[in-house]
């Protein structure tokens, strides 16, 4: 008589062995379940800065009643694992709303935290281009003393959180915003001491923190406040430019004792539009014009190539070059 011995892993206390397999299959399904019947979830959109939506999605917002006043404008924002980035645009509940922490997922669905926008600050973009940003705008104050020395005042000092993007990275130190209301006679002006360009960055998204000193209202003209904008300047317009290139029927060859080659001037302006406007100016590497005649058009738009039936010309090259009467 024998006995067969099998060796055997502990048996599970609580959990069945299978957990990790049900949550592959079920955790992401179920959520996803949760978000398109829950009545606690709710119809939010990522936006650009003007407030044009780029994409509308499902989510469950959480923290939209507390006890804190400073916590007051902040939610707590649930959805689909890869929707969020930091420095997001997110219009809620027709609030606008800037993505500030960094969205990460438990396996199940994505978090992240988002603060109310407050304001918007507008500058001057170096081409002369108007921008408004939505920003979250905070201040403290600081002591501080005035000009003569004998009086203690009290300094404020704003905090502006933006997306960090090609704009808001050209934003410097010494560069300054109207921060305040426009109606009033005066409005304060502040001026960028630090931007912060590194802390809330995660990749190519995030944010931009730009700490910002009080400064004061230029009375030169140049802070406008009817366009909301500091040092303002006016744009230089754009300079025409066109490019210009030839056509012809391939290949660029001339044959020798050949028919007449054509070559056809084509303009553009800088959106890449035809024009017809520019006068073509055709020249050639040509000097001696006796075995190959060049000719242009009577309109200028063309020229033709012809090579007599001379075998001393076989492999032989010669430039032709287009450009219009700017030589440009």
């Amino acid at each position: 008589m024998s006995t067969d011995w099998y060796l055997m892993g502990k048996i599970p206390t609580f959990n069945s062995g299978f957990e990790t397999e049900e949550f592959n299959n079920y955790a992401i399904d179920g959520f996803d379940e949760l978000l398109a019947d829950s009545p606690i979830s709710e119809s939010v959109s990522i936006c650009d800065a003007n407030k044009t939506i780029i994409k509308t999605f499902k989510a469950i917002v959480n923290n939209n009643t507390v006890d804190n006043a400073k916590k007051s404008t902040e939610r707590q924002i649930l959805t689909d694992i890869g929707v969020l980035q930091t420095g997001d645009y997110v219009m809620y509940r027709n609030k606008l709303f800037l993505i500030i922490s960094y969205p990460d997922n438990n396996g199940f669905y994505e978090k992240a935290i988002m603060g109310l926008c407050n304001y918007t600050l507008t500058w001057q973009s170096p081409n002369g281009t108007i921008l408004s940003y939505p920003c979250i705008d905070t201040t403290t104050s600081t002591m501080g003393l005035n000009e003569s020395n004998t009086l203690t005042t009290p300094n404020s000092i704003h905090t502006i959180k933006l997306p960090f993007d090609e704009h808001t990275l050209l934003i410097n130190t010494d560069d300054r915003f109207f921060i305040d209301d426009l109606s009033v006679e005066v409005p304060q002006v502040f001026a960028v001491s630090k931007p912060n360009r590194t802390e809330f960055r995660y990749g190519d998204k995030g944010l931009i923190e730009l700490t910002m000193k009080q400064s004061s209202f230029k009375n030169d003209g140049t802070d406008r406040k009817d366009l909301g904008v500091c040092d303002y300047f006016t744009p230089t317009p754009p300079q025409p430019s066109t490019t210009c290139e030839i056509t012809y029927k391939s290949p660029a060859t001339v044959y020798i004792g050949g028919n007449t080659k054509t070559f056809t001037s084509v303009f553009k302006d800088n959106l890449g539009n035809v024009i017809t406007t520019p006068i073509a100016i055709w020249t050639t590497s040509l000097v001696d014009q006796r075995k190959i005649s060049f000719k242009v058009s009577d309109d200028g738009k063309s020229c033709t190539l012809k090579a007599i039936n001379d075998n001393s010309l076989i492999g032989q090259s010669i430039k032709l070059f287009l450009t219009d009467t700017t030589n440009t």
